[in-house]
């Protein structure tokens, strides 16, 4: 491939933070449709994957976590080829704030949904399965999940 046809891949950090066996997620509006994300977004030149995930926190809901362990790595690349994101999903503990919803204009809400609730929503990257495995401990292994494009 050449240069001037290569793209950018953007790297995205998410975190899982659990509370009494529910799972803490945003809500994204976009075009008048709702889909649920673990919290986190891009990592900006210069920070560490941790950096950027405790950053994204903050934004996004207003509290301080410590990111902890790498837990998987999800790759979603479009079939057109025009978007590649890596997802490097890391567990997380909070550590202080009040949950609050960030000022970003994609975000709606917040919310931890319990497994029943995961179930029946959308999420991004789709890797629900795996989600739900690692939440009941069913498969608590590191693994990276391949590609998980969903329109």
């Amino acid at each position: 491939m050449s240069l001037l046809n290569k793209k950018n891949i953007r790297i995205r950090v998410a975190g899982l933070l659990i509370e009494n066996g529910s799972l803490l997620m945003v809500c994204h509006k976009k075009n008048n449709r709702s889909y649920w994300l673990l919290p986190g977004g891009g990592v900006e030149y210069g920070e560490t994957l941790q950096e950027a995930l405790a950053r994204e926190f903050e934004e996004e809901l207003g509290i301080i976590v410590e990111p902890k362990d790498l837990l998987f790595s999800i790759d979603s690349i479009a079939p057109s080829g025009k978007r590649h994101i890596v997802n490097l999903v890391f567990s997380c503990s909070y550590l202080s704030g009040t949950y609050r919803l960030g000022s970003d204009k994609r975000l709606f809400d917040f919310k931890f949904l319990s497994l029943a609730e995961l179930s029946d929503v959308t999420i991004y990257p789709s890797f629900k399965k795996q989600l739900i495995e690692y939440i009941t401990g069913a498969d608590n292994k590191r693994v990276y999940l391949g590609s998980h494009w969903k329109k």
